[in-house]
């Protein structure tokens, strides 16, 4: 499932009638067809959080909303319209104010009609049922003060490897909403952890079952080796799985990665605070505890996780600020990261940052806006609005821009630098003036080595002919 359109017509501090399209524009090979990937950004204030929120609700209304910081009183008869496509199904969730839930208006109709949720799930069901988790939401920071390993629920959960599947027997395979607030995440990574030890254990178990075979009939051994062989086969280690499928990928970037081999981890020694996760740095080889990893360490793993294990297929992925304590370099890969652990799905960003931006077509970009001359919030649009939302007709894209130009073009931040580098250009400008008003070969040659300095200093080009 995915969204093709959000409409706004009178909620909060929005434009009236507000349409954010969220489909590809003419001339994409996928022209008309819901966004896989949104990048919402703006100023503080504008309603990004706010528009996840909206999508949070509308895809997961009367399921479970608990946990969404939304202000429903301010809804109003028809005040927002939400449109997705299952499949080949169109509908839109429109609020009823008078009945005080969602209602669904099936697009399949000409004119589209309202018809009963019940009625119009069961019409919907085969391919609904592709979409399990129907949203998962990452918040902004979900890194807690309290580090998992100190987690008092730690335990809890009673998983028992499942011989044969390697997967955990009572995990929430059919749950529809994932909301990952710390407690949350504490349980994803409590059941993986458990998986994992579980693994362990039985590993242990079967090594030595065999290996005592081998010794009470050694002429037998290439037969019992076999047999081993083809139990680690049909029961793959899943530590290795997640360091070469997900975490390793990424935390290559941080000079960081984790340890599969089974040999580090069968002895009752080797366990360590990351929880049966051992992280090596990959220069001197040594174990980063998970208290010492950095806190964009932290927060990459914390998402890129419950992704990997949960699996989502056809869903809405919603994360706010996911450049959150992590440098440049890493946010700039972290959309496709995310992507390549869970393809399939719609993801959905909020973002203040332009490096996270430069990873998205024009299209895909919704710039919220103040109106300067009523205050509401708009959509700035990046192609020529007097044609079609053509692929030719985008004026801005930010894959093309510098970092400076994606934050003037995209973030309208007009000033080129601190207030303190304009009064430093200013001084550059007088020492200019000073060496080309002398004649004095050691006057001009001690101003020019102020000058070089203070460019240098300014990342300014130094001039031919000073």
């Amino acid at each position: 499932m995915k969204i093709s359109k959000i409409k706004i017509n009178n909620y909060l501090h929005f434009e009236q009638g507000l349409e954010i399209d969220l489909t590809y524009p003419l001339g994409h090979p996928k022209a008309g067809e819901p966004l896989d990937k949104v990048c919402f950004l703006g100023q503080s204030g504008t309603g990004k959080t706010t528009l996840l929120n909206l999508v949070q609700y509308f895809t997961s209304e009367n399921l479970d909303n608990r946990n969404i910081r939304l202000d429903t009183t301010r809804f109003s008869e028809e005040c927002i319209e939400i449109s997705f496509q299952l499949a080949d199904h169109k509908f839109t969730k429109v609020w009823s104010d008078e009945m005080k839930k969602l209602r669904f208006r099936d697009l399949h109709y000409n004119p589209p009609k309202y018809v009963e949720e019940g009625y119009f799930r069961k019409e919907i069901s085969q391919n609904l049922k592709l979409c399990i988790p129907l949203v998962l939401n990452f918040p902004f920071s979900i890194v807690g003060p309290d580090d998992i390993e100190n987690d008092d629920t730690m335990g809890q959960h009673n998983i028992k490897f499942s011989a044969g599947k390697g997967e955990l027997e009572n995990f929430e395979t059919n749950r529809e909403v994932w909301n990952f607030n710390k407690d949350e995440i504490r349980h994803i990574w409590n059941i993986v952890y458990k998986e994992i030890e579980s693994y362990i254990s039985e590993y242990k178990s079967q090594e030595s079952f065999y290996f005592n075979r081998i010794k009470t009939s050694p002429t037998d051994s290439a037969n019992i080796l076999q047999q081993f062989s083809e139990w680690e086969s049909n029961n793959p280690n899943p530590i290795e799985k997640l360091a070469k499928e997900c975490l390793n990928p990424i935390l290559k970037h941080f000079n960081l990665e984790v340890e599969y081999d089974l040999d580090t981890y069968k002895t009752e020694s080797s366990k360590t605070s990351n929880r049966y996760i051992i992280i090596r740095n990959k220069q001197n080889n040594e174990e980063v505890k998970y208290p010492f990893l950095s806190t964009g360490t932290k927060q990459v793993m914390l998402t890129s996780i419950p992704l990997f294990f949960i699996k989502p297929k056809h869903s809405i992925i919603l994360f706010d600020q996911p450049e959150t304590s992590l440098y440049p370099n890493i946010q700039l890969l972290l959309p496709q990261t995310y992507i390549e652990i869970a393809p399939d799905n719609q993801f959905v960003f909020a973002t203040h940052s332009p490096i996270v931006a430069s990873a998205f077509d024009p299209w895909e970009i919704v710039e919220l806006k103040f109106n300067d001359g009523t205050g509401f919030v708009g959509r700035k649009e990046y192609y020529d609005t007097s044609d079609q939302r053509n692929v030719d007709n985008y004026l801005i894209n930010p894959k093309f821009l510098t970092w400076d130009s994606n934050y003037k073009k995209l973030f309208s931040v007009k000033e080129q630098g601190h207030d303190e580098r304009t009064v430093g250009l200013m001084e550059l400008a007088e020492l200019e003036e000073q060496m080309s008003g002398t004649d004095d070969i050691e006057e001009k040659k001690r101003l020019f080595k102020e000058y070089e300095k203070l460019a240098n200093l300014l990342d300014w080009k130094i001039l031919d002919n000073a």
